[in-house]
């Protein structure tokens, strides 16, 4: 009897242990690759104060990325598309990329210093 209690008991925490672990490893939300994602990185000495991303079914806006910070934008995409961005800066200054020509499953990185936007992509 004791035996048994013993390996029921040992089975608990082995299976606690498990998921506990496990855990860790699947904490982030999966995001289809339908869904294009763009990081927007503020790695200049201002505030950005408006960040357009025009694409081929619309655009979308954010305002306030603060000095160090970034950004997230994700729209549908499930065919072939492009972008465009257009970043404004606190001291007025307006910056302009573009990303050509991609697919599903784009995961794009734009990092915004004084003067320019840098892109980095998975393709």
């Amino acid at each position: 009897m004791k035996n048994t209690l013993f390996g029921i008991l040992l089975g608990i925490i082995l299976y606690s242990g498990f998921q506990f672990i496990n855990s860790f490893r699947k904490h982030q939300e999966t995001i289809s690759l339908k869904t294009a994602l763009i990081i927007i990185k503020n790695d200049s000495d201002f505030r950005v104060t408006n960040v357009t991303l025009k694409h081929g079914y619309g655009e979308l806006n954010l305002s306030n990325i603060e000095i160090g910070r970034t950004a997230y934008l994700g729209f549908y995409n499930s065919s072939e598309n492009d972008y465009s961005l257009i970043v404004k800066l606190e001291n007025d200054s307006i910056l302009k990329s573009g990303c050509g020509y991609f697919e599903y499953g784009l995961r794009a990185i734009e990092t915004i210093t004084n003067t320019k936007i840098t892109h980095e992509d998975n393709w």
